[in-house]
């Protein structure tokens, strides 16, 4: 007859093993195209929530000081009032298309990636910068 110590350490160690096993399971590592469309989905839901701040947040320095000089004329001198000159605001079934569009990736490279909405038209080019993946 096995010991009480015996069948505790065998039930710990199957225990342990579960566990182990289980913390495998559902666990995701977070891709290249997996980040692009999280970037992207982040400036999608900030342009439905008309976040101008949030939308520049993804965008590159060099696409931020491009937005900037395109609407200088209409007196934008961030980033946010260029990006709100530009775009304007996203209303009714578009803000809600922003929000629930897929994310399609359509070409991924070590740097730089194209994506576009699931009922979208415009392709969107990301760039990697350092760890993050940012519209430009």
């Amino acid at each position: 007859m096995a010991s009480v110590k015996t069948i505790l350490n065998t039930t710990g160690l199957s225990l342990a093993l579960v566990a182990i096993a289980l913390a495998g399971c559902g666990a995701k590592k977070s891709g290249p195209a997996d980040q692009v469309r999280a970037a992207a989905h982040t400036y999608f839901l900030a342009m439905a929530n008309h976040d101008y701040q949030g939308m520049c947040a993804q965008m590159s320095p060099a696409t931020q000081a491009h937005n900037i000089k395109l609407a200088s004329a209409a007196g934008a001198d961030t980033c946010a009032a260029a990006v709100k000159v530009g775009v304007g605001s996203a209303s009714g079934d578009v803000a809600a298309q922003l929000r629930t569009d897929k994310i399609i990736v359509v070409a991924l490279g070590k740097t730089v990636a194209g994506v576009r909405r699931e009922h979208g038209t415009e392709l969107l080019r990301f760039r990697r910068i350092g760890t993050k993946w940012l519209l430009g």
